[in-house]
């Protein structure tokens, strides 16, 4: 069902999150669920490739600005964008040095 799918993807992420596991597969399934249709997906996801910063594709960073800009999109998905590019772009600012 969509919503077992739903969980099952939140729970994905948060693991990458929490274990901060950053495989260029995984990093490619949490950009994927940075369009997933359930919000809790989508931020879990944005947070987890902020706390990722490296090898951070150009597409996600272009969902994550999407993301933060998009007025229908709900106050927790933008914040969690907005956090994900701060740590993601801070990091290159960093790198580039």
């Amino acid at each position: 069902s969509i919503i077992f799918d739903s969980i099952v993807k939140q729970e994905f992420a948060d693991i990458v999150h929490n274990l901060g596991l950053s495989f260029p597969p995984l990093r490619d399934k949490l950009t994927q669920l940075l369009k997933w249709h359930y919000w809790p997906v989508r931020a879990r996801a944005a947070e987890a490739l902020g706390k990722l910063r490296r090898n951070i594709s150009d597409e996600a960073i272009k969902q994550l600005l999407e993301m933060r800009h998009n007025p229908h999109e709900c106050r927790v998905v933008q914040e969690a964008a907005d956090d994900a590019l701060s740590e993601i772009l801070s990091l290159e600012s960093i790198e580039d040095d």
